[in-house]
């Protein structure tokens, strides 16, 4: 099925470009001052107990979902304390861990292996463009999924 719009977009300097409203909107749905405050926070907390300095992208070698579900309810309950004025809680910690143990959860849903799910087995996906019902590649540890060809964009590496 192909959503691609044929509607153009012409510049005053003469460019052009489709006007696809189904392009993922990165700058629209994202804020550069939350995701700012997250990466301060991450940084923050990449000095190991050892006093070693793990890479910034440490999290993606693999954390049990179970692990991130703990740490989910912890860091919830202080949210919501925080929120209820329940205790005294440093609401930005409290949104960036709770943002780092959902984001990991997903990241390690997305690439799950399941012996018994061809889908997550790494054959196909629905692509990833809302109103696509077109199947794209998937392949499972290291992630690497893009969407189907007439979205030809890349979804990780």
């Amino acid at each position: 099925m192909n959503n691609k719009s044929t509607e153009m977009r012409q510049f005053s300097g003469g460019a052009t470009r489709n006007d696809d409203p189904n392009r993922l909107d990165y700058e629209g749905f994202l804020s550069p001052l939350v995701l700012r405050r997250y990466a301060q926070y991450l940084n923050k907390h990449r000095e190991q107990a050892d006093g070693v300095m793990r890479d910034s992208d440490n999290w993606q070698n693999g954390i049990p979902r179970e692990v991130y579900m703990k740490s989910v309810f912890r860091h919830f309950m202080d949210m919501w304390a925080g929120h209820r004025q329940a205790w005294d809680v440093d609401m930005e910690e409290s949104c960036c861990a709770l943002l780092f143990n959902t984001m990991g959860y997903l990241f390690e849903t997305l690439n799950r292996v399941d012996e018994k799910d061809p889908v997550l087995n790494g054959w196909s996906f629905n692509c990833g463009v809302v109103g696509c019902n077109e199947q794209a590649s998937f392949y499972v540890r290291p992630l690497k999924m893009s969407l189907c060809f007439d979205h030809n964009e890349k979804r990780g590496d």
